[in-house]
């Protein structure tokens, strides 16, 4: 695992988002275990809806499709990874690597805008300030606002540039549509990555921050709480290899509890 810093943080970023080998580390060393279960979402032509379904017989190391070691790890929920970072958290500090006041955690949401490059202003600060219980998770649809496009250096991970080059991101399409002809029009018929599902970490280009995979392959837990006016939840940012909608491929964050075949995490260093 490789860490960076980011421009606008007080953290180290981890370069790519946990791998299967990091997870599978984690559960020999402990003996951690994950329910069996996993959700999968499909989109059905013709009715052009997204269905949900949980298969009791699928989990992170048998997601349904072929997974190697250095693929993002994915069917883990906020809990899993959130364990993760306190086991290594406590395995660090025992070995003499990490201080009493360092840790892992997860990243807020407003660090993972800083690292794919957003500056929001102050006044749209303010404002999410007041319709929003927790400061630090604005409302998931607040993202898309004119003033974070203005002030964007890259509006993608790649750039400003669509549909995107070939090699920015393992996105839906023409492989996934190829396996999963029931995505319907949901892919990118002229773009080609060659992989239907998660790809190796490092595999497409990193953004300017040199963080790989912030579009596309897998998206990741936060730390920070989405709130819908009733209810919180833990927030999930970024998008995935099932993504086509630029829109998603920007910075989708939405909130949720299940273990998802296209949800994983990524660790930071809070270095005091």
């Amino acid at each position: 695992m490789v860490f960076v810093p980011v421009n606008g943080t007080r953290i180290l970023f981890c370069i790519w988002p946990t791998r299967v080998q990091d997870f599978t580390a984690y559960v020999q060393a402990t003996g951690y275990q994950t329910p069996k279960g996993l959700t999968i979402t499909r989109h059905l032509a013709p009715d052009n809806h997204w269905k949900t379904e949980e298969r009791t017989d699928r989990d992170w190391q048998n997601p349904g499709f072929v997974q190697g070691p250095t693929h993002p790890v994915i069917g883990v929920n906020w809990e899993d990874a959130h364990a993760f970072c306190s086991w290594l958290t406590g395995t660090e500090r025992k070995l003499g690597l990490l201080g009493r006041r360092q840790l892992y955690r997860l990243p807020t949401y407003r660090e993972m805008m800083a690292a794919l490059g957003y500056e929001e202003p102050k006044a749209s600060s303010r404002r999410n300030a007041r319709n929003s219980a927790q400061m630090d998770s604005p409302p998931a649809q607040d993202w898309f606002t004119p003033e974070i496009m203005a002030t964007a250096r890259n509006f993608f991970p790649w750039g400003n540039q669509w549909p995107p080059p070939k090699g920015a991101a393992n996105i839906a399409d023409r492989s996934f549509h190829g396996k999963y002809a029931s995505s319907g029009e949901c892919y990118l018929a002229g773009y080609e990555d060659g992989f239907p599902e998660t790809s190796p970490v490092g595999n497409f280009s990193p953004n300017a921050c040199g963080l790989f995979d912030m579009a596309g392959n897998v998206k990741v837990w936060s730390e920070s709480m989405a709130y819908d006016g009733v209810s919180r939840a833990p927030r999930c940012t970024g998008s995935s290899w099932r993504t086509s909608a630029p829109e998603e491929l920007a910075s989708y964050a939405e909130g949720g509890t299940d273990r998802d075949d296209d949800t994983g995490f990524r660790c930071v260093i809070v270095l005091n």
